[in-house]
């Protein structure tokens, strides 16, 4: 089969010959009832202090859930740590008390966007915000009350790209239900991002900051070191640790597989909208580095360096936007599956990540690491927020994807149609501009088989929401309340279809995290993918899995270069 076939042959006659595992049940709320009344549990401060690497902390207790909030991993980034590793805590003396999450790493500012009436910003709300600092190196921790000892460990890793957001940028993002249930110890971390995080300045020529390019990779890793040291005192297992992660989160998850340090901090993992086969290299963000210094007029040498970090940290951040709105920033491509170069993003082939996320080399090095991978059916879902798009027809799908397709649009709109012949020509189009996501996950899922991981799933979000005529269907996120089984707890839940399905796809999440294989008792068993099986789960109302429907999809997309990856971010 030549690089990137997909295997058309059928996929259950020996998929689902798993070994035995203890499955399962589709979970209620043991301790969370009042969650999924939609009201809150009761809360309480007297609750144990903590013993931690860096001092005693005390948290709060949500009815039998306790609930730690910005806690330290490490030191703040600061001075001579800009561009470079995080120091090691500084132990405080007394009781800290965790009640509160911390700041978000600063980042070059957006254009501020009126989301008064956005859909989507209604089904899928923001979380609470905080501060920007440098200072923001603070993980948040759910964990059973009673804290006995060896649940499996879940960690959070959040939206956004590379380049923003922050652990509880979805409100959804809670993991009170999930420990609520006993299933596992949750965590979610803020870390370094856009330029503070990613900022290659190894072309300048300080070995100091050889990593510099890779500093918000390496703050999460320090993040894992610390949940290694101390998640047991909150009843986690050290020993089992799950990355769990939608867009950015995935993204993240991608290359810390291919980080030798990272991997054995972690046991499995599971990309959500968010699989990543390549990010930068050095020749790409040599540019970037040059239209930087430029920018602040200094000198190809350490000295630069030492300027850059003695700025305060608003104006770094406006200078960096200035460089980047240059037309050099914009008008040189980069490799396949790379993102647009004036974005910033972790650097490979540096002693911290040697080879690239969908590299051979690291596919062996983590074949050990059971994988999920996955992503939803309409990421990109334009009649949400148009309305007159949903009558949109044939004529008019193949005129909007000419654009991206060019030539191969009306092939592409056929073998969609093949794949899906029930759906309407809205369907098809949000299906085709959502390619990159679905194409990005099957080709990471079929390169993590080939490389000898026995372990790999992959899945379809398919599930729509009936609130405004279904028009935001299976939209960017929309899983994510599911997977955390929050619809109650945000106030979106529609009924009784989306809270079964809620609890099953949370189920499968957990049981993932705690051996590896997502089965639950009453569910349709999972296949695994191998290079000869490319099998797909559909997470919908009922949940099927089998041989991938969209095989020749994909496939085509692959052959022609059409996968939509360049240039995105």
């Amino acid at each position: 089969m030549k690089p990137g076939a997909i295997a058309r042959r059928t996929v259950l006659g020996g998929a689902l010959a798993a070994p035995a595992i203890r499955a399962l049940p589709l979970l209620a709320f043991p301790t969370g009832a009042s969650a999924a009344q939609g009201t809150a549990p009761d809360i309480s401060s007297d609750t144990p202090a903590i013993e931690t690497r860096g001092g005693k902390v005390r948290g709060i207790a949500q009815g039998e859930v306790l609930v730690f909030k910005g806690i330290p991993y490490a030191g703040a980034p600061v001075g001579d740590h800009r561009f470079a590793r995080a120091p090691q805590i500084t132990p405080w003396t007394g009781v800290r008390e965790a009640l509160n999450y911390g700041p978000a790493c600063p980042v070059p500012a957006r254009t501020p966007r009126d989301r008064t009436q956005s859909i989507f910003s209604f089904l899928l709300p923001d979380g609470e915000r905080t501060d920007q600092s440098e200072d923001c190196l603070h993980l948040n921790i759910w964990a059973p009350r009673d804290r006995a000892g060896g649940r499996p460990v879940m960690v959070w890793l959040h939206a956004g790209g590379f380049r923003e957001g922050f652990a509880q940028q979805y409100a959804a993002a809670n993991g009170a239900v999930i420990a609520g249930r006993g299933d596992a110890v949750v965590v979610s971390l803020n870390h370094r991002l856009g330029p503070l995080g990613h900022l290659d300045l190894s072309h300048v020529g300080d070995p100091a900051v050889a990593e510099s390019g890779n500093a918000g990779m390496l703050d999460i890793v320090d993040a894992l070191h610390w949940i290694r040291d101390n998640i047991a005192a909150f009843g986690g297992d050290p020993g089992n640790v799950t990355l769990f992660g939608q867009s950015g989160g995935g993204y993240k998850i991608s290359v810390l597989r291919a980080m030798p340090e990272a991997c054995g901090l972690f046991h499995r993992a599971i990309i959500q909208s968010g699989a990543r086969l390549r990010v930068h290299d050095a020749e790409t963000t040599r540019i970037q580095t040059d239209l930087v210094i430029r920018e602040f007029d200094q000198p190809r040498d350490p000295g630069a360096i030492a300027a850059l970090r003695a700025m305060p940290v608003g104006a770094f951040l406006q200078g960096i936007e200035r460089a980047m709105a240059r037309d050099e920033a914009h008008s040189f491509t980069t490799p396949r599956w790379s993102t647009a170069g004036f974005w910033f993003e972790p650097v490979a082939g540096t002693a911290a990540f040697p080879h690239q996320p969908g590299a051979p080399e690291s596919m062996q090095a983590s074949r050990h690491i059971p994988l999920m991978v996955g992503s939803n059916r309409n990421e990109i879902s334009l009649s949400g927020s148009q309305p007159e798009i949903e009558m949109i027809g044939w004529d008019g799908v193949e005129v909007m994807l000419a654009e991206d397709l060019g030539a191969n649009a009306g092939a592409a709109i056929a073998r969609a149609r093949t794949a899906f012949p029930h759906l309407p020509p809205v369907e098809i189009l949000s299906i085709l501009k959502s390619r990159r996501f679905r194409v990005q996950a099957f080709e990471f899922a079929r390169r993590a088989a080939e490389a000898g991981n026995r372990q790999v799933f992959n899945y379809e979000f398919a599930w729509q929401t009936p609130l405004f005529a279904g028009r935001p269907r299976a939209f960017h996120g929309s899983e994510v309340a599911f997977v955390f089984d929050t619809l109650d707890l945000i106030g979106r839940a529609t009924g009784a279809q989306d809270r079964a399905l809620s609890r099953e796809i949370s189920a499968r999440w957990c049981r993932f995290a705690a051996d590896g294989v997502p089965t639950v008792e009453s569910g349709a068993p999972w296949p695994r993918v191998s290079p000869e099986m490319a099998a797909t789960m559909v997470l919908d109302a009922t949940c099927v899995a089998g041989p991938a429907a969209d095989l020749d999809l994909i496939q085509f997309l692959l052959d022609n270069d059409v996968t939509g990856q360049r240039h995105h971010a």
